[in-house]
């Protein structure tokens, strides 16, 4: 994958986070999903699910309304909110590396 495809599949990829809702469960005795380091070990493309090689570290945090992610080249913030148990992502902007392996535009292209 040239660097010019992998870029436009990354901001695809992030157009299409920062537009859906992702259901979350959380009672008020239990803790969100706030201020925890979470690390992507599968996603799925298309109906079939793919795990994350274990040289990826794909990685997403959550802070005050404040997302920090990577997957061990590119990276991403953005803000989100938490409305019941809906998780909204807005604002997703990317940092690009140049050289990244394979196995990691993969995973952020999925």
């Amino acid at each position: 994958m040239n660097v010019a495809s992998a870029i436009r599949a990354l901001l695809g990829a992030a157009l299409i986070v920062a537009t859906i809702s992702i259901p979350v469960v959380a009672q008020a005795d239990e803790p969100t999903p706030e201020g925890k380091d979470w690390h992507l070990d599968s996603y799925i493309v298309d109906g079939k699910r793919h795990q994350v090689p274990k040289s990826v570290d794909a990685t997403l945090w959550l802070e005050a309304g404040q997302a920090i992610g990577s997957a061990g080249c590119n990276g991403l913030i953005g803000e989100y909110e938490i409305d019941g148990e809906s998780l909204t992502f807005s604002r997703v902007g990317l940092d690009t590396e140049v050289g990244c392996s394979d196995a990691w535009m993969d995973v952020e292209a999925g």
